[in-house]
């Protein structure tokens, strides 16, 4: 179990980015085994590795608490997530909208225009639902 931030930028950018525990073949097959999981578009995952857009890595999770670690080989970026809120019920994982949200950022593209989102999470009185 990691601890620190700069264990988890270890464990994310050695193992899952480069693959360096792993010789090249395995390495190969691993990334190769990447498949998205919900259609054309979406996050994939393979054989013990997930990729999220340019990113490899994994989210994880204890009671209480939610990460994302991936790594960017060809850009050689790194970016984790440490989020104190466990995933809820139908799956949202906090660390990863919060990840997905500072990507733009980190490759220099304008933020998504959310402003619709909000009237989504209003009822019909304006309140919150």
């Amino acid at each position: 179990m990691a601890y620190l931030l700069s264990e988890l930028h270890r464990c994310s950018y050695s193992p899952l980015g480069t693959g360096s525990l792993l010789s090249p073949a395995t390495q190969e097959l691993r990334l190769n085994s990447v498949q998205p999981t919900d259609g054309e578009g979406s996050a994939g995952y393979g054989y013990g590795i997930a990729q999220m857009g340019p990113m490899y890595g994994h989210i994880g999770e204890l009671p209480g608490y939610n990460s994302f670690m991936g790594y960017d080989p060809v850009n050689d970026v790194t970016l984790v997530v440490w989020g104190n809120l466990a995933p809820t019920a139908d799956g949202f994982a906090p660390a990863s909208a919060v990840a997905a949200a500072l990507v733009p950022f980190i490759y220099g593209k304008p933020a998504q225009d959310t402003s619709d989102d909000i009237a989504d999470t209003e009822d019909a009185n304006g309140e919150g639902k």
